[in-house]
């Protein structure tokens, strides 16, 4: 998708955006963002050397004309308040009324993309050659021929454009960047400078996060600010429960979000907690391939865990039955007093029989009674069932005697 900010007065193209997104508002900020942004640094980031004459746009402008799209609704809204901007849109099916950059876009095309490999001309029909098949640019390749594309631009003549009186006295080229220059010094221009990051901020997409005792989340993700910490928000919401704030966040990249203060234009931004720092540089269509990963995995394994939650309610159901009879028949006549009887040398007994090696013990239990277990499926590695007997071990002669005492009782 292709976004272009162009200058009314001089038809320069101040700004643009080219990215995979569909059409929203984050693709018409980043646009806006890029109008704002000094063009020599940002032509210098991907490759491309520039003077500052050959782009000289830098600023906000007064207002924006959209077409009723992406610049409606609450991201319009916080422009106009934040960053002063007037916003308006022209009515339905009229592009004719924003005609400037409608015929920006063709030029555009015209220059570098419909004669490059893999160029749509028209909807794709049915058993015509997929144009994907033919593509060969990647989506860094096509912005610098579109950055060339507008260099070409904003230095060709205009055909068409009516110079005013003191533009001819002037003897002024009708190209964007003399009539910039010109407009810049005899004309009262209304660009504004502004701190980069509350730009920034007021370009990017808003929702709403949660105030939790871990953190500050949003979409699955914990975050932490200077401002939570020194106002003890996370201890708050462990106290008094949670509560929500405002955010804005950027699409291509979960490292940082931020804070939209109401009433002020101060900038926050919430870093990652160090428990989530295995989200560095991931994008958040990543993250939401993360956790839907996530979900089906604990999906899949619901039914493994419900049968070994079941097995192992059997074998403790199965112990307890068989504990519960054997308790009842040694206590059958017995009162409290005798059931409580010889307790220290009871388990004295008991004492001795844990300390002894774990091989020593014998199968059965510590009362020569064998323990029943639930039959669980297994696999023999072996045909051969005949299980080992281990030799006489001198606490066997104890444990006769402890038994032979119970009986007599």
């Amino acid at each position: 998708m292709l976004y272009l900010v162009v200058d009314t007065f001089t038809h320069l193209i101040v700004g643009f955006h080219l990215g995979l997104e569909n059409a929203s508002f984050l693709a018409a900020g980043l646009a806006l963002e890029n109008a704002y942004t000094d063009k020599v640094k940002y032509c210098a980031r991907v490759g491309i050397e520039i003077a500052s004459e050959q782009w000289p746009s830098q600023g906000l402008p007064e207002g924006i004309l959209a077409d009723r799209g992406e610049l409606e609704g609450y991201g319009a809204d916080n422009l106009v308040r934040a960053l002063n901007i007037g916003v308006s849109n022209t009515a339905p099916f009229r592009a004719d009324a924003k005609s400037i950059v409608e015929r920006s876009f063709r030029i555009i095309n015209d220059l570098v993309i419909h004669w490059q490999p893999g160029a749509v001309f028209k909807p794709w029909e049915r058993g015509e050659r997929d144009p994907r098949l033919e593509a060969k640019l990647t989506l860094h390749e096509l912005r610098l021929l579109v950055i060339h594309a507008i260099l070409h631009h904003n230095r060709s003549l205009l055909t068409g454009y009516r110079l005013q009186e003191d533009m001819i006295a002037d003897e002024v080229p009708p190209r964007p960047i003399d009539l910039w220059a010109w407009g810049v010094a005899n004309r009262t221009g209304h660009l504004r400078m502004m701190d980069s990051n509350i730009v920034r901020l007021h370009s990017l997409p808003g929702d709403k996060a949660t105030v939790t005792p871990r953190g500050i989340r949003f979409g699955g993700v914990f975050y932490s600010c200077e401002l939570a910490v020194q106002e003890r928000w996370f201890e708050r919401a462990r106290a008094s429960g949670t509560w929500t704030i405002d955010v804005a966040f950027d699409p291509r990249a979960v490292d940082v979000i931020y804070l939209r203060t109401p009433g002020t234009r101060s900038v926050e931004p919430c870093h990652l907690v160090v428990a989530e720092q295995r989200f560095l540089g991931k994008t958040w269509a990543e993250v939401e391939d993360f956790c839907r990963s996530q979900k089906e995995v604990r999906e899949d394994s619901r039914t493994d865990d419900l049968q070994a939650a079941a097995n192992l309610e059997a074998q403790v159901q199965v112990i307890v039955e068989h504990a519960s009879k054997e308790s009842a028949v040694a206590n059958q006549g017995l009162t409290k007093a005798a059931k409580l009887r010889d307790v220290r040398e009871n388990r004295a007994a008991e004492h001795a029989l844990s300390a002894q090696p774990s091989g020593a013990e014998p199968p059965n239990g510590g009362n020569g009674q064998t323990v029943p277990v639930a039959s669980t499926p297994q696999h023999s590695g072996s045909d051969d069932d005949t299980a080992y007997i281990p030799p006489p071990q001198p606490i066997d002669m104890l444990r006769e005697k402890r038994d032979s005492l119970w009986r007599n009782q």
